[in-house]
């Protein structure tokens, strides 16, 4: 296994993550904007073309006309992209620093320019973030037959996992660098005096072992630990506690709504199989006895 394979749920969420921002910032009026301005512009040099010489008309639309399309077309755009909350732009931010994590794991460097110490700790947030978004997409949150409430409630626990790993990231913003002379198992070690092994095994599951070659130990390490252990640790929790309602949603279901029919139709279809069942067995032996 490569080292960038290291880190694959956090990695998986980089990607995913850079993806979303980037659909999101597709914009209809941009397009539309671009389409009508293009539009505009040859109708302006055919009009132009119909007064003075078509090479002028032509040259004078393309330099004059085109940038000052372009130039609006881009702080349209711009206007429309910016966020407006500090939200947002915490949101920015953070795909901003994903950007350069991105570029990492691209040149399947993430593993050796990340430091350790911090790579498992987004890895952690990383998988915890992916449990909660699994069972959120389970159809006892998603269906319509689902209330408002737990709607709402499916809404608010999903931002708030966003908003952690976005603080995950921007905590981690600045332990990324080259290699260093030390392996991974030396970084590691150096760190145990905050029991570092123990807590990064109860978060993650994994067990360690020394992979070899030399990664990147990070000043900042020491200073964003602990308060990424502990997003680590609420997302952790969180991750559970979703799974918990899920099953006991998924269990009380069938019998308040429609998402349930299919098994109560089972058992209705099974109860009259027995019934057809006994009563023949009553008819054998009745005709038996004759």
């Amino acid at each position: 296994m490569a080292r960038n394979d290291q880190y694959p749920a956090f990695s998986d969420h980089v990607r995913k993550s850079l993806e979303a921002a980037k659909q999101s910032d597709m914009h209809a009026v941009t397009c539309m904007g671009c389409g009508l301005g293009l539009g505009a512009l040859i109708a302006c040099g055919i009009f132009l073309s119909t007064v003075v010489s078509p090479f002028i008309a032509w040259a004078a639309t393309s330099t004059i006309g085109l940038p000052v399309l372009i130039a609006t077309l881009m702080f349209i755009d711009k206007k429309l992209t910016s966020p407006k909350t500090a939200e947002g732009k915490r949101r920015a931010e953070a795909v901003g620093v994903m950007k350069n994590f991105k570029s990492a794991i691209d040149r399947r460097r993430l593993g050796r320019e990340l430091d350790p110490v911090v790579g498992q700790l987004l890895e952690a947030c990383s998988i915890h973030h992916q449990r909660i978004k699994v069972a959120l997409e389970n159809s006892v949150w998603t269906s319509e037959e689902v209330g408002a409430q737990r709607s709402a409630l499916r809404n608010q626990i999903s931002t708030a996992a966003d908003s952690a790993m976005d603080e995950a990231v921007l905590l981690a913003r600045d332990c990324l660098g080259k290699p260093g002379k030390d392996s991974w198992k030396e970084v590691v070690e150096d760190a145990l005096d905050l029991d570092l092994v123990d807590v990064l095994q109860s978060l993650t599951g994994m067990k360690f072992d020394d992979k070899g070659g030399r990664v990147h130990r990070s000043p900042h390490a020491r200073i964003v630990f602990v308060p990424l252990r502990d997003i680590a640790e609420k997302l952790k929790l969180t991750a559970g506690e979703v799974e918990r309602m899920t099953h006991e949603f998924y269990v009380r279901t069938p019998a308040t709504g429609a998402i349930g029919a299919s098994t109560t139709s089972l058992d209705v279809v099974l109860m009259e199989m027995q019934q057809v069942r006994l009563a023949e067995e009553e008819l054998n032996q009745q005709q038996q006895g004759l």
